[in-house]
């Protein structure tokens, strides 16, 4: 079988075609991929049609599932799976954990041993919203001057699973963070 890469942008992100994941992966395809994600980050698998299993099995090559610490909206047969949706019962409450993605984050990075990666599979996709964004964080690193590389050296962060369990511990506004340097990060970041 052979698969097509191709980028996205050149911070990070490619496609793959040519694979059909809720079909047994072979060991060379599957290092493939691998690689394909070590250097670009972020991997795309459109149309595809994968069963909770199948979803399972993919990720699993990667390594061992966690399952969120939460547990709170994991599927009853599946607990490595987490439901992320902006639905609502018919109480009006969330059905999954709610606005999951609509700060910046990496899941949780707030774990002694941090996840190495997360898959998601979508369902169904909004015309607008709903997006998912991604950050080349080496990049970011690399971008930033000399003199702010040499003051974060060393430097440790402490990752909060929910800062409302403890909001002094929230992360910092664009205000306290970046503007006070005198620094434009996202533009020299996303070459613009």
């Amino acid at each position: 079988m052979t698969i097509s890469i191709t980028k996205r942008s050149q911070a990070l992100g490619a496609e793959i075609r040519g694979v059909d994941l809720s079909q047994p992966v072979s060991d060379a395809l599957f290092e493939e991929i691998r690689t394909a994600w070590y250097e670009n980050l972020v991997l795309v698998f459109p149309d595809q049609k994968l069963s909770n299993e199948q979803h399972i099995e993919f990720s699993a090559r990667f390594g061992p599932l966690e399952v969120h610490p939460s547990g709170k909206y994991v599927l009853k047969d599946f607990p490595e799976l987490l439901l992320l949706t902006n639905k609502k019962n018919e109480e009006g409450k969330y059905i999954s954990l709610r606005d999951g993605g609509s700060v910046w984050h990496s899941d949780l990075s707030y774990m002694d041993d941090p996840s190495l990666g997360s898959l998601l599979y979508s369902l169904e996709v909004p015309q607008t919203g709903g997006d998912t964004e991604w950050a080349n964080m080496y990049l970011a690193y690399e971008a930033l001057p000399e003199e702010l590389k040499e003051r974060v050296e060393g430097l440790k962060a402490i990752h909060q699973f929910d800062q409302n369990d403890n909001p002094r511990l929230g992360p910092p506004t664009w205000n306290d963070c970046c503007r006070n340097e005198g620094l434009n990060l996202g533009k020299e970041v996303a070459g613009n």
